[in-house]
């Protein structure tokens, strides 16, 4: 999947309910939005959202390298979620990262 990538988080800390430690490490991605029409909804859209896409513990410092925004062709897989109960999506790693060339006198820095 070739997608434009805008940042990697990595955070950590302790859940507030019970006191466990946790991590989460993702990428940002744009994506584009998409009309819906149906019976009970309609949505029309124009442009792109961000979507927040899991990313493996091992790929976190690789994703940490890349010069943001920039494409990406990320490799994906599936493993069990952080429940046990079902399988998710995530990156496991990205094969080719190609830097945008921002304009900085469009007001983009």
């Amino acid at each position: 999947m070739r997608v434009p990538a805008i940042a990697v988080v990595k955070m950590n800390g302790k859940a507030k309910k019970t006191g466990k430690p946790f991590e989460m490490h993702f990428v940002r991605v744009l994506r584009p939005e998409e009309n819906v029409s149906s019976e009970a909804f309609n949505k029309m859209a124009a442009g792109f959202q961000i979507s927040e896409l899991p990313i493996d513990e091992t790929a976190v410092a690789k994703f940490l390298t890349l010069p943001y925004p920039c494409e990406v062709e990320l490799v994906l897989g599936q493993r069990l979620d952080k429940f046990g109960k079902g399988l998710e999506g995530y990156v496991q790693d990205y094969k080719v990262a190609i830097p945008y060339k921002l304009d900085k006198a469009a007001g983009v820095h």
